[in-house]
């Protein structure tokens, strides 16, 4: 796939870095280098986020198993044996 740069100013530059650097695909280079600077970004973001969600999670109050027996205690009170709403 062919790029058209209409821009003469930026054309020029970086013909200009190419031919101070000796590099005729600079183009592909800083492309790749923006999806690695991306993907980078990225991670840290998904680190950031899994950092608050563990967080979150740690300041929950703790399920325990008198949590759970209240909680089926309470669900017999509410459905008969089939289910259906008392």
């Amino acid at each position: 796939m062919a790029i058209t740069i209409r821009n003469s100013a930026t054309e020029r530059i970086i013909r200009d870095i190419g031919r101070e650097t000796g590099e005729g695909w600079l183009i592909t280079r800083w492309a790749h280098e923006a999806l690695e600077r991306r993907d980078r970004e990225m991670a840290e973001r998904r680190e950031r986020r899994r950092k608050a969600v563990e967080k979150w999670i740690s300041d929950l109050p703790q399920y325990t198993d008198e949590d759970r027996e209240q909680v089926e205690r309470m669900m017999d009170d509410m459905y008969d044996e089939w289910g259906l709403p008392r």
